[in-house]
């Protein structure tokens, strides 16, 4: 058996302000988790109804697509462990905001792709906006739950249950919005794979609760 070793001080610190936080704070702190988090699990199918049309366009196959879209799921099962080892050095409030820049930047990029002409290049930066979203995401996900069993030690399983609702709920949307996005591009309007990933980004910084 291991010696318990104790958090770092500035987690400790952390951990400390978030019990001493009144009902108030705390609650509305849970439903900016909420939000940012469906918002941010809105980008796993958020390119459905838009980037395949997009990628065809370019000449990329099939397999290629379906390999982009995968890299999203598979970059989270990599990079969970390895988020969960850093965090107690990084801290989960610095853990939770980069993930949110992450996930940010990343969508703002891949609102550049319909703009590459060139097959290859498309398909890499495809990769790459894909991958950077999925760590960005995943560093929010593990994030939030360790301000939630920091913040709320007695009532874990309702917290975490809502928090997964918030994931259910953003994966629901993204190709709903995706879809609407696509209606008013065939009214003559900005590319919807443009519009998407412009958007949502915005509306996740401003939604930013520590």
């Amino acid at each position: 058996m291991g010696e318990f070793k104790p958090l770092p001080s500035e987690e400790n610190e952390e951990l400390s302000e978030g019990q001493k936080m009144s009902r108030w704070r705390k609650e509305t702190l849970f439903i900016m988790l909420f939000i940012s988090n469906m918002f941010a699990f809105t980008t796993f199918g958020l390119i459905a109804p838009l980037f395949p049309a997009e990628a065809s366009a370019k000449g990329v196959s099939y397999t290629l697509q379906g390999w982009i879209f995968g890299s999203y799921a598979l970059t989270q099962c990599i990079t969970s462990p390895l988020i969960g080892a850093i965090m107690p050095y990084m801290g989960f409030r610095c853990t939770y905001i980069t993930g949110i820049l992450f996930v940010s930047i990343w969508n703002i990029l891949f609102g550049f792709l319909p703009w590459i002409e060139d097959k290859y290049f498309f398909i890499i930066a495809s990769f790459v906006c894909r991958i950077g979203m999925a760590c960005g995401v995943t560093a929010i996900n593990n994030s939030i739950f360790v301000i939630i069993t920091m913040t709320w030690p007695q009532d874990i399983g309702f917290r975490v249950g809502t928090i997964e609702t918030a994931m259910g709920i953003g994966t629901m949307i993204g190709p709903t919005c995706a879809g609407t996005f696509n209606f008013i591009q065939l009214k003559g309007h900005l590319n919807p794979l443009e519009t998407s990933f412009f958007i949502y980004p915005t509306d996740r910084l401003q939604k930013t609760p520590l």
